[in-house]
């Protein structure tokens, strides 16, 4: 008995330190982003801050299309080629046809699509009750993104809060809340609407 009782302890201990019986940054990130891109559409709500001030507001996301609405920033509707960007202050709307780059930065959540391709990943020093904080490191250095820093909520596997840090060290932090992954959307979504908005200027920059 003493003999099976010291082979299941050993075994147990065995299982305890085996690295497939721990959490992985890929698989953390794996998780979390296969529940979000695997979803019919991604509403909820955000808030950043950063060298440019500060700003909040909601979003709505379907693939790569994606809406941004905020009250310090005005709205922004991407089909997937066309950006329109709409200043309530100015009353204009600019048309871009945007780099991936400049997606990214409207979009942050646009980080955890391509993030095998592009980063490294570690988990943070750092702890953080109930959360999973990964590190996200450019493989290809020199770029104008030094790292990317993802909460992710231990139980729901969601991202809560991205922090970019650039090549200039400056750091831009995005908080996402009520995330429903049920949302359904039409292509008139994330087109504008311009008819609503026929005293605004264009301004067309393709």
């Amino acid at each position: 008995m003493r003999r099976v009782l010291g082979f299941l302890a050993l075994a147990m201990a065995a299982c305890m330190a085996s690295p497939a019986f721990a959490v992985t940054p890929q698989e953390v990130m794996q998780r979390m982003t296969s529940k979000l891109f695997a979803s019919d559409g991604i509403g909820g709500k955000f808030a950043g801050s950063g060298a440019q001030g500060s700003m909040s507001g909601s979003f709505r996301m379907d693939g790569r299309r994606s809406y941004l609405e905020s009250a310090q920033f005005g709205r922004q509707w991407f089909d997937g080629k066309t950006m329109w960007t709409l200043n309530p202050r100015t009353k204009e709307v600019t048309v871009t046809e945007p780099e991936a780059s400049e997606l990214r930065d409207a979009n942050p959540l646009l980080y955890l699509r391509d993030y095998a391709k592009a980063y490294n990943l570690y988990f943070s020093k750092r702890k953080q009750k109930g959360k999973y904080l990964v590190l996200l490191n450019p493989k290809q250095k020199g770029g104008e993104v030094k790292a990317v820093e993802i909460t992710v909520n231990a139980s729901s596997f969601m991202p809560e809060r991205i922090i970019i840090r650039d090549s200039h060290d400056q750091r831009s932090t995005v908080t996402v809340s009520n995330l429903s992954l049920t949302r359904r959307f039409s292509d008139s979504d994330f087109s504008f609407p311009e008819g609503k908005y026929k005293d605004y200027e264009i301004v067309d920059l393709r």
